[in-house]
């Protein structure tokens, strides 16, 4: 490299052995040498400050000059470079490329070498956490399977409800319901004992209820099945979000064993008792029942009745007999509250023998199906009825005339009014005037002579 002045004299020139120009003055130098470009052309760029390049023969030896201004008193940097040298820049700058690239690769290897082992090891970790999370599942929903319940998760945010191990056999309802506080109401009759349940559930979460319990009553196309739901609340660590987690268990079978059972004892009491009968109705349907099943019959129970009074039943009592089990009239006394209905009446044995019966009738509305249920046991009280009838005869008549006292003659005729209330009565007191002067004159047994002469009037 060499740097000239702007008289054209070297202000540096370098000492190595390539040096081609030895003069002081470049273009002396520049003239003596075999260039490829004119001295005067080489000289009007340098006066342009142009950067111009040429190449200088000498000998087998070719140099490549390179003319470029500078900002320092118009000198000029002239650089003179040989083949051997560039040859020997490529070469290096060759080397130092493929070292950068050789670098470059062996990093780039190392680093994707060390990606992968990590993502290797990730994905390792992640499939055995989806293996374990996929057995626990498994295990979850055989266990769930087992016990018979389904479990469910609600989000009271979003208005999801969403069964985690389902299956469509046993629920009819979706696996997952949007917008579950409108869209249940599509799977359950409206306004029934179901919807209320689950409203008042519904109410119970948003009131932020830490357990909640319940019982629902379904009725799809072929049965009915009562669930037990539980419910429970969870909430996320930061407290801001809620889900329940709930089971719902089929206890269908329970609980009609548990009727059953209430059944069974019912009918055990009555058995040990002085019961000659025992039979169950149901009242909405109108069919007798047999252990808590219908029993397909042609005749309901109404016809039945009709049929029993015509021959069991004394006819003095068959009007009030057919009155006590109508139907309509034992769902209206249940719908105002009572539960329980005695009636005794005469019934004609197989014999023709006439004896008194109590029957004894229970209504109670079934768990199940909604549907009331009269369960009625009847005994055999003649040997008591009569003794009571006797008691209540001796205590209206009196003892010597059979006749009735004041007292029960008024009962009496308020009995009759109170049972044929829209017929015409008459009813006559009879006095005896000086009775007492009667007895004192002729005695006491003429006077209860002349009593029993008037009573058999």
């Amino acid at each position: 490299m060499k740097i000239e002045s702007r008289g054209r004299n070297y202000i540096l020139r370098s000492r190595n052995k390539n040096s081609l120009l030895t003069n002081n003055n470049f273009y002396e130098d520049m003239a003596q040498a075999n260039t490829t470009v004119p001295v005067e052309d080489i000289q009007a760029a340098i006066e342009n400050r142009e950067v111009i390049q040429t190449k200088i023969h000498k000998g087998d030896d070719i140099r490549y000059v390179h003319f470029a201004p500078m900002d320092i008193n118009n000198w000029y940097v002239i650089t003179v470079l040989t083949r051997n040298s560039i040859d020997e820049q490529i070469g290096y700058s060759r080397n130092v490329m493929i070292t950068l690239v050789v670098k470059i690769l062996v990093t780039l290897l190392i680093f994707g070498g060390y990606f992968y082992w990590i993502l290797g090891r990730e994905k390792r970790k992640v499939e055995n956490l989806n293996q374990e999370m996929a057995f626990r599942d498994k295990a979850f929903k055989i266990a769930a399977s087992e016990t018979g319940k389904f479990v469910f998760i609600y989000d009271p945010d979003e208005e999801i409800l969403e069964f985690m191990n389902y299956d469509p056999d046993k629920i009819w309802i979706p696996q997952i319901i949007e917008n579950f506080p409108k869209e249940f109401t599509k799977y359950f009759k409206e306004g029934g004992r179901a919807c209320r349940e689950i409203r008042r559930m519904l109410a119970a979460v948003e009131g932020d209820a830490k357990e909640i319990e319940g019982e629902i009553i379904a009725h799809d196309q072929k049965e009915t099945i009562i669930y037990h739901v539980q419910m429970t609340n969870i909430r996320s660590d930061d407290q801001k979000k809620l889900w329940m987690l709930g089971m719902l268990e089929d206890i269908t079978e329970e609980k009609h064993k548990d009727i059953r059972l209430k059944k069974e004892e019912q009918i055990r009491s009555a058995m040990l008792s002085d019961a000659i009968g025992f039979f169950e109705v149901n009242l909405s349907r109108d069919c007798v029942m047999h252990d808590g099943t219908l029993i397909e019959s042609s005749h309901s129970f109404t016809e039945i009745v009709d049929a029993f009074v015509e021959r069991k039943v004394h006819k003095d009592y068959r009007q009030k007999v057919r009155e006590a089990f109508d139907v309509g009239n034992m769902l209206h006394k249940y719908a105002v509250g009572i539960q329980e209905v005695v009636l005794e009446y005469i019934r004609i044995g197989d014999n023709g023998e006439d004896f008194w019966v109590r029957c004894e009738t229970y209504l109670e509305k079934d768990v199940v199906t909604d549907d009331i249920i009269a369960l009625t046991v009847i005994r055999n009280i003649h040997d008591r009825k009569l003794s009571e009838l006797q008691l209540k005869k001796e205590a209206v008549l009196d003892p010597l005339t059979r006749a009735y006292n004041r007292r029960s003659g008024v009962e009496k005729i308020e009995e009759i009014l109170s049972r044929y209330p829209n017929q015409t009565h008459a009813f006559v007191f009879v006095d005896l005037d000086n009775f007492k002067k009667s007895m004192i004159c002729w005695g006491i047994w003429s006077a209860i002579r002349c009593s029993l002469m008037l009573c058999r009037l």
